[in-house]
């Protein structure tokens, strides 16, 4: 028998891979598995293995010389001991997994890294290491000092050591993408400005504009909730991804010369109100709830083509993008009614659910293939007679609709 590829998840029956050991080479066999150390005694092939909460796994030893790929999350058996002969390791995920807390067997050929703690005493760092991510975890900040990271997760910095800050990043001088929600210790990108291309720096992130000054090649921001960023000016002509919710400090001003813009997230933001400068480019936007911006805001939008507008009573009509707009969610006590889409001809997927101003789907029957109406929705069986391409429709508590497509 000859099995390269097993996924034993959540099956009890297979305990054993005897029968085709020395094919197999990717193994998934996680939570719920029967499969234990005995079982594997005999593979000394596997390449990947997730062993994710299987608390009956423990060793590697079998297949330690061509193991590259690891998941031992959780409460997975595995341990520092049960790696010790893994010195081929390129990617390791074990979040929640106490009992790893040791690199070195593998620090060589590591590329990847996902660990919750690492013992302080490990000052060994990996010169191929690229990806690196310790969210919420004990970490010795020495593995910071790699020039060969590219992606780095430090969120949450209240558990991580206090070196975990600007001085541990600076020597990585080639990341092009960090996450540092609401980690405070962490102000400046100045190292790796110039390689800097995606940046999440959420809520209480210390990151202000002051550390993004240098940083010219931004492709995508999110700065939900962060007050002390408030400008995009910088990365202005290479800014494609903009997520600026709720009391996030960016305003009309700091996107002024933002003119290459397709996504922008500013749900709950009143200080955003236009799109003028980037509406040419703007294909997605999130302007629900209280955001600022209105039907004047989006009249040059020509390009739109999803539009997430529930709850803002400010935007009532789709007409500047109604060739091109395919995705509407106008729930609730959004402002769009029946004159805002009589335009639209391209529409295919509608959320309209306890809007009662929207009573029909003539004008873009045709194309129309998912329609959420549920409530106080205003649509009728008469509104979706013509819609011969709808394939979902939902319309819990819409006693206007009186049957099933």
């Amino acid at each position: 028998m000859s099995i390269i590829d097993l996924n034993a998840s959540a099956n009890p029956t297979i305990t054993s891979c005897e029968p085709f050991s020395r094919s197999l080479k990717y193994l998934i066999a996680n939570n719920g598995s029967g499969m234990n150390d005995r079982g594997l005694r005999s593979c000394t092939n596997i390449e990947k293995l997730d062993a994710t909460n299987n608390v009956a796994i423990t060793l590697c030893d079998p297949f330690a010389k061509s193991l590259k790929s690891l998941k031992a999350h959780g409460s997975c058996g595995i341990d520092d001991h049960g790696l010790r002969l893994c010195a081929a390791i390129q990617k390791l995920h074990a979040i929640h997994n106490n009992k790893i807390t040791l690199y070195a067997p593998f620090v060589n050929s590591i590329i990847t890294l996902e660990m919750h703690r690492v013992h302080n005493e490990s000052h060994v760092t990996c010169p191929n290491l690229t990806h690196l991510y310790a969210n919420c975890t004990h970490f010795s900040s020495h593995i910071l000092l790699v020039k060969s990271l590219t992606y780095v997760t430090v969120s949450y910095a209240s558990m991580l050591d206090n070196n975990a800050c600007d001085l541990t990043l600076s020597r990585c001088v080639n990341i092009a993408e960090l996450c540092a929600d609401e980690n405070y210790r962490i102000t400046t990108c100045k190292p790796f400005a110039k390689s800097l291309c995606r940046l999440s720096a959420i809520g209480a992130c210390g990151i202000s504009d002051d550390g993004l000054r240098l940083c010219k090649s931004i492709e995508m921001l999110r700065a939900d909730n962060n007050y002390k960023i408030t400008t995009c000016t910088p990365f202005a002509r290479t800014l494609r991804e903009l997520s600026a919710h709720n009391t996030c400090g960016i305003c009309d001003e700091g996107l002024s010369e933002c003119v290459s813009i397709e996504k922008l997230e500013a749900i709950k933001n009143e200080k955003i109100t236009t799109c003028a400068p980037f509406a040419r480019t703007l294909h997605t936007l999130y302007a629900s709830d209280k955001c600022g911006i209105c039907d004047v805001g989006l009249r040059h939008c020509v390009s739109l083509e999803k539009l997430y507008a529930n709850d803002n009573r400010k935007i009532t009509t789709c007409i500047p993008f109604a060739h091109t707009l395919f995705a509407l969610y106008a729930s609730d006590t959004c402002g769009i009614n029946d004159d805002g889409l009589q335009h639209c001809v391209s529409l295919e997927i509608l959320c309209a659910n306890n809007n009662h101003q929207i009573t029909t789907c003539d004008p873009f029957a045709r194309t129309l293939t998912l329609l959420q109406a549920k409530g106080w929705c205003g649509i009728t069986t008469e509104g979706i007679r013509l819609c011969a391409a709808l394939t979902t429709l939902n319309y819990d508590h819409n006693k206007k609709i009186k049957f099933k497509i």
